[in-house]
Parts: C-alpha cells; sequence; structure tokens
C-alpha cells in the first residue's frame, strides 16, 4: 500500500504490470484490501468488483462491507449491474430472505427472486425448551428420512457451538449419524474435556488419566510432580478415601512437603485441593450442574481468561453444559449419558452403510457457499440470534441480520426456524425467551375461511 500511495516510477511499474483489476468475493475484503484495490486501480480505471454485501459475515475477521457499499462514491461512473436470481431455493424460502434483510440499516435494496416451482411454506417451531427443540429435530430428520430425503441432504445450523449440545446428544441416542462442520464436537472441545475430567476424577478416584489432566491445569506442576501427587493420591484411595479426601492429604503429606512438591508447585497443589474441596462441599455434591458451575466461577474461569483468546465464548460453553447437566438426577446419571456420546463419537457409525450418509450440524459461518434440501436453524431468540454481544458493536445487528439471511438462503425446499421458550436460570427459575427480532418482523400468518394458513410461514 505504501508504495501505491508514494507513487513515482516504482508505483507506476507496479501499476503498469496490470491492465485490469478483478476482486471476487469483494464483500469479505477489510479495510486495508480495500485501499489497495483502489490504489491498483487508478490510472487505468478498469476495477470490476464482483460480490453481494448481503452475505458480509466476517466482521469479526475484518471485512468491511463499507468497501461494498461505497465502491460507487469512490469510483463515479462506475456501473452497477445486480444479480437477483436465484436458482436454489424455493419462492417461500426467498421471501423469509427478502423480508429480513429489507430492514438493514445498510446495503444495497435488491431483492431475491426465484426461478423454482412454489413449494412448502417454512415453519416456525417454538419449543418449551432446549431439550424438546432437539427431540423435534431429530423426530423430523428420522421423517425426512423416511421420505427418501438421503441425510446428507440434512443441515443444521446454529449461531454459536453450544446451542447444539442438546442435539448431539438426541443425535446419539437415537443412532442417527452426524459430522459437525464447525470444528470439533462439543463434547470433544478442551475446555469441555477439562471439567468432565474433574467429574470423572470425583466419580472414580482410581482415575488417572482424568487426574493428570486436571492437576497439570494448576500452575507449576509439572510432569515429575504429577507423577509423585498421583502415587500419593492412589494410596489414599486405595485406604478408601474418595477423591476429595485423597487430595485433600496432599497438603499434609510429609515427604511430599519436604522435596518432592517445590515450592513452585505448593500454590498450584492448595488450588487444586481447594477446587475439589468446593465440588464436593454438602449443597453441591452430586449436582452434576452445580459442580460444573463451582468450579467455573472458583478456578476455571480465570484460568480461561489467561490462558484462551476467546474465554468469553469458552465460557459460555461451559455454562451451557452446566445447564445441560443440571438435567440430571445425579453425576453418575450425567456421566453415563457422557460415555453414551463420546462412545457414539469414536465408533463412527454410519447409516445404510453409507459413509456420507451424515446429517450436517454447522455454525452459519462455516455453512457460507453450502446448501442442503432441508435446513433447521436452531435457537432463534433474542439474545442468541442475534448474539447479545454482536449488538453491542455499531453495525452489530446489521450483520446479525445478514447472518440470519446467509442461513436462511442454505435451504432448497424446506426451512425450520426453532426456538426454546424457557431455559432454567443458575437458582432454577425459569427464564423466558423472546423469540429472534427477525422472526417477530415476519408478517405472522393468518387463517382463511378454509383454515388455509397464509402469510410468509406456518407455526408447527
Amino acid at each position: 500500500k505504501l508504495l501505491l500511495e508514494e507513487g513515482g516510477p516504482l508505483s507506476d511499474s507496479i501499476r503498469g504490470r496490470f491492465e485490469a483489476v478483478l476482486v471476487d468475493e469483494y464483500q469479505d475484503t477489510n479495510a486495508l484490501q480495500g485501499q489497495i484495490i483502489d490504489l491498483m486501480g487508478k490510472g487505468h480505471n478498469n476495477i470490476t468488483a464482483v460480490g453481494d454485501d448481503a452475505q458480509c459475515i466476517y466482521g469479526f475477521r475484518g471485512a468491511e462491507v463499507k468497501n461494498m457499499l461505497g465502491f460507487a462514491e469512490r469510483w463515479p461512473g462506475s456501473t452497477l449491474l445486480p444479480l437477483t436470481v436465484n436458482y436454489r431455493s424455493t419462492p417461500q424460502v426467498l421471501e423469509i430472505a427478502n423480508c429480513v434483510l429489507s430492514r438493514a440499516r445498510e446495503g444495497f435494496k435488491t431483492r431475491l427472486v426465484g426461478v423454482r416451482p412454489s413449494g412448502m411454506l417454512p415453519a416456525v417451531v417454538p419449543c418449551k425448551d432446549a431439550h424438546q427443540q432437539a427431540e423435534f429435530v431429530a423426530e423430523r430428520i428420522l421423517q425426512v428420512r423416511d421420505e427418501g430425503v438421503p441425510l446428507s441432504e440434512v443441515g443444521v445450523l446454529n449461531r454459536a457451538h453450544r446451542h447444539v449440545l442438546e442435539l448431539q446428544a438426541e443425535l446419539t441416542r437415537r443412532g442417527i449419524p452426524y459430522v459437525v462442520r464447525s470444528g470439533v464436537r462439543f463434547f470433544e472441545q478442551a475446555h469441555i474435556k477439562d471439567v468432565i475430567a474433574h467429574l470423572k476424577l470425583l466419580y472414580n478416584p482410581d482415575d488417572e488419566l482424568s487426574f493428570r489432566r486436571a492437576v497439570r491445569l494448576h500452575e507449576g506442576i509439572g510432569n515429575a510432580t504429577c507423577d509423585a501427587l498421583w502415587s500419593k493420591v492412589r494410596l489414599h484411595v486405595s485406604h478408601g478415601l474418595d477423591a476429595a479426601r485423597a487430595v485433600e492429604r496432599l497438603l499434609d503429606d510429609e515427604e511430599l512437603s519436604q522435596g518432592a512438591v517445590g515450592r513452585r508447585a505448593k500454590p498450584g497443589v492448595a488450588r487444586f485441593v481447594h477446587t475439589l474441596g468446593a465440588m464436593t462441599a454438602r449443597d453441591v455434591k452430586d449436582k452434576p450442574g452445580e459442580m460444573i458451575r463451582v468450579l467455573l466461577d472458583g478456578f476455571y474461569a480465570e484460568y480461561l481468561a489467561r490462558h484462551e483468546a476467546n474465554a468469553r465464548e469458552r465460557q459460555e460453553e461451559i455454562e451451557e453444559l452446566a445447564d445441560f447437566a443440571g438435567g440430571f438426577a445425579d453425576l453418575e446419571a450425567f456421566l453415563s449419558e457422557l460415555m453414551l456420546v463420546q462412545s457414539f463419537a469414536a465408533e463412527e457409525v454410519v447409516a445404510a452403510d453409507d459413509p456420507d450418509e451424515k446429517v450436517t450440524l454447522s455454525s452459519v459461518h462455516q455453512a457460507k457457499g453450502l446448501e442442503w434440501s432441508r435446513v433447521f436453524l436452531l435457537w432463534l431468540a433474542d439474545g442468541a440470534f442475534p448474539s447479545d454481544l454482536a449488538l453491542k458493536d455499531p453495525g452489530g445487528e446489521d450483520e446479525e441480520r445478514r447472518l440470519f439471511y446467509v442461513a436462511v438462503t442454505r435451504a432448497k425446499d424446506e426451512l425450520y426456524l426453532t426456538h426454546p421458550l424457557v431455559t432454567r436460570a443458575r437458582d432454577h427459575s425459569l427464564v423466558l425467551h423472546r423469540r429472534s427480532r427477525f422472526v417477530e418482523e415476519l408478517p405472522a400468518p393468518e387463517l382463511d375461511a378454509a383454515g388455509e394458513a397464509s402469510g410468509l410461514y406456518e407455526t408447527w
């Protein structure tokens, strides 16, 4: 950029190599890339920029939608050629996309026009809670498969990874194979494994792998110290102590205090002892949801803040795990459910002996450019989609609106918009959720004299 701005022979030489500039996916360029493109065009004034401002959804990576929106102002006399014909989706799906995008504060006022014949109205599906939402999606997937639609033509989209926790468990219980495009499965993430390691150790004090994972999270504890601590814990366990009491004895062990545990490791050992003790206090013991919250509040949130750039997102996923765990009677029942999910992931069960026959679970960001016959869009509650965090940024609502537009237009034939009505707060009270403002903006369906629904969607 500096070379192009300075002018002179070198700048002219760089520009002179090209008679024209063609930019694809222009909506994904950042501010610096946009400036370089404009500088490259000076002289020959021959720039073609291809993109869709409605699909500018990577603001968190620096994508700048104003590069597209301000193009005509920066290049007077330029020609805008809108491409509005959509060959993928039914007219009913496109109407949902058009309606939501029309309310954006910024953007070219384009309207998608379909060429496919009329199809099924999109469905808005209110569910009691996240568990019922998962049950609905799993049950409808099985119905779709019975209708002859391959599982590979089913996509389930989410705004955040934590929104598919209950669904992954439900798909596992029903033997429905799935693949996660947005990264690793929820229960295979490192921070989730850290939390589960503490629970496994408290349930089975002889679990060496869980002990090592949990204790190594504390500063100053290396391999040698870990070996010494485990040998002592195992000895105490063999004498009948549970994990928390066995770990507590480490602080009073003379052999450890005389050198096996160095000065650097002692604060970490004390922190580990305190953490397990808090997780087994009388008011939280054997309540997996509360045990997870105690771990997060007492130690792990601080650990994430020190070691992870996306600490807040990981903390929210752990809070979601705590809510999920709160639905189980005790720690044993919760860990049994996790074993089922993890064994399913390890076996990679597939339907009809076809390795490609799997439902796709994906974040909306990862789904850009893809398509499915049937699409489920989860957690359409205000604060979840659109995201609370995104709404705090200038232009955040518009980007969330574009994200919703991208999600909707992944569907070719059928679209299901689901949202839970309630969740449980930490004090076990019920939290009522407003459905997403993007759904609220859609004209509500009306019944005609014959009882037929008319409008942009139907409510299931």
